[in-house]
C-alpha cells in the first residue's frame, strides 16, 4: 500500500478474522445469540465496517452504547435489530422511534413514556430492561424493580423482550470475585423466572469464558470478538485471533554518535554509533506514553527498542548499527510485533482503554484475504 494513499501511519483491521471470531464464538455458546459490542466506535476498530461484517455473518442483534452510535447505523441502512444499551433520558424516546432502535429500559417512567409515544404512532416499541444485580451503576436492583414490573409489561406500546444484567468481577480469579458473580447471574435468573421472563442475557467476554451457565439466551462480547483476551497474561481461546494491527513507515532515520541524547528529558544517550529512527506516531494517537521503555516494535524481521520519552506526534526506535530501508514498515501492534497483551502490560493499562483511546488520526485500511476492500482516512 502506498504512502501516498494511506498515509505515514495506518491501522489494518482484518475482515474474515473478526468474521472467523463471531462464527466461533457462536459455534461455543449455541444455542445463545451472540449479540456483539460495537460500542466506542466498536472498540477503536470503526463501527461501520463492523457491523456490516456482522450482518455478512448472520448476527440479528448488535449493541452499542451511545443513541449517535445506533443512529449511524441506521442511516448506513443497517438491517439487524440495535440494542442500546444504557439508561437514556426521555428526550431521546422520539429518536428512538424513529430509527427503531431497542432501548434499554431502567425506570417506570421511562417506560410508561416510551408506551405513550409509541401508541400515538400506532407502534409497539420491543425494549430490554436492566437490572442491577451487582454493577451499581443503572438500574434497579430487583426487589425495586419487581414494584412497578408488571405494570410496564401490560402498557399497550410496549413489548419487553428480555431482561439483562452485567457482570462486575467476572475477569478476577479470586474465590470472593467467583462467588459474587456467581450470586449476580443467580440473581438474574430468579428474577427472570419470578415474571415469567426466560429471555435473559448477562454474559461479557469474560463471563462468557468463566461462566458458561451464564450464556442463557445470549452473551454479548466485547473484547474477545476483537481477539484480545479479557483475562491478564491468557492466550485467547481456540479459533479467536486478533484483529488489528497498527503499522507506520519512519518520518527519518538519521546517523547519531554515541553520548547523543534523544526525545524530551535527554533519558536516553546512544551507547554508540548508530541510527535512531523517528515514527510519526505518539500520545497523540493513543500511545500510552509510559510504554516508552517497556516497547520494542518490529521492522525487516526483527524487534527493535523505542527509546527516550514518546512525543505527542512521534516516537523514537533505536535501530542499532543497522539502517532500514526508506520505505520500511513498522509494526507497532500485532502481527509479528507486540501483542495488545505486551502493550497492556507494559503501560499498566488493561486493553479495553489502549483499544479505544487510539483516536481517528490513524488511516483504517479494511482487509480481506490481505487485499484492501475499505480505506478510511482520518476525519
Amino acid at each position: 500500500m502506498s504512502v501516498e494513499r494511506i498515509g505515514p501511519k495506518w491501522m489494518e483491521i482484518d475482515l474474515p478474522t473478526y468474521e472467523n471470531n463471531l462464527r466461533t464464538l457462536r459455534d461455543l455458546v449455541h444455542p445463545a445469540e451472540v449479540i456483539p459490542s460495537l460500542k466506542a466506535d466498536a472498540y477503536g476498530h470503526g463501527l461501520l465496517p463492523l457491523a456490516r461484517a456482522c450482518e455478512r455473518v448472520g448476527l440479528s442483534t448488535v449493541a452499542v452504547a451511545t443513541l449517535d452510535e445506533a443512529k449511524l447505523l441506521r442511516k448506513a441502512f443497517l438491517k439487524c435489530n440495535i440494542l442500546l444499551l444504557g439508561a437514556q433520558p426521555e428526550s431521546s424516546i422520539n429518536d428512538i422511534l424513529n430509527h427503531r432502535i431497542t432501548p434499554t429500559v431502567c425506570t417506570a417512567e421511562f417506560a410508561k413514556e416510551m408506551s405513550d409515544r409509541s401508541r400515538s404512532l400506532g407502534l409497539k416499541t420491543h425494549a430490554h430492561v436492566y437490572v442491577d444485580t451487582g454493577m451499581g451503576r443503572m438500574g434497579q436492583k430487583p426487589d425495586l424493580l419487581k414494584a412497578w414490573f408488571s405494570d410496564a409489561q401490560n402498557l399497550p406500546g410496549l413489548h419487553i423482550d428480555a431482561l439483562y444484567s452485567h457482570y462486575a468481577v467476572a475477569d478476577e480469579i479470586s474465590e470472593e470475585a467467583k462467588t459474587y458473580s456467581k450470586n449476580q447471574w443467580q440473581s438474574l435468573k430468579e428474577l427472570g423466572k419470578e415474571l415469567g421472563i426466560s429471555n435473559l442475557h448477562m454474559a461479557n467476554s469474560a463471563g462468557l469464558l468463566a461462566f458458561p451457565d451464564s450464556h442463557a439466551q445470549a452473551v454479548r462480547p466485547g473484547l474477545l470478538s476483537y481477539g484480545i483476551s479479557p483475562f491478564e497474561g491468557e492466550d485467547h481461546p481456540k479459533g479467536i485471533r486478533p484483529v488489528l494491527s497498527l503499522r507506520c513507515r519512519a518520518q527519518i532515520v538519521k546517523a547519531m554518535t554515541k553520548g547523543d541524547t534523544v526525545s524530551y528529558g535527554r533519558t536516553f544517550a546512544m551507547p554508540e554509533d548508530g541510527f535512531i529512527a523517528t515514527l510519526p506516531v505518539g500520545y497523540g494517537d493513543g500511545i500510552p506514553r509510559n510504554l516508552a521503555s517497556h516497547l520494542k516494535v518490529e521492522v525487516e524481521g526483527r524487534r527493535v527498542p523505542v527509546v527516550g520519552r514518546i512525543c505527542m506526534d512521534m516516537t523514537m526506535v533505536h535501530l542499532g548499527k543497522d539502517p532500514v530501508a526508506h520505505d520500511a514498515i513498522f509494526t507497532l501492534l500485532g502481527g509479528r510485533g507486540p501483542s495488545m497483551e505486551d502493550w497492556a502490560k507494559g503501560s499498566e493499562r488493561i486493553p479495553y482503554e489502549i483499544v479505544t483511546g487510539l483516536g481517528r488520526r490513524w488511516t483504517r485500511c479494511y482487509l480481506r484475504n490481505e487485499k484492501l476492500e475499505e480505506l478510511v482516512k482520518p476525519s
